[in-house]
């Protein structure tokens, strides 16, 4: 999923956040050509892998400090 907005990543992360997902992986930044990815998983692997793009820093930050 594509996020663009600090609003959204706050809907987004309360949602993972609810589901027990966990920040696992992260790639690339903004500034590259497939923006910053943000993989998230549950401890147990129990529930789907998701992935979030953005191209905006603040979203990218703010990716960086989510915690459950």
């Amino acid at each position: 999923m594509r996020i663009d907005s600090t609003d959204k990543w706050d809907d987004v992360a309360r949602r993972l956040s609810e589901q027990g997902y966990s920040l696992w992986q992260t790639q690339f930044d903004t500034d590259d050509p497939h923006g910053f990815i943000a993989r998230f998983m549950t401890s147990d692997d129990t529930k789907p892998r998701v992935e979030h793009v953005t191209y905006d820093a603040k979203v990218r930050d703010a990716m960086l400090r989510y915690k459950l």
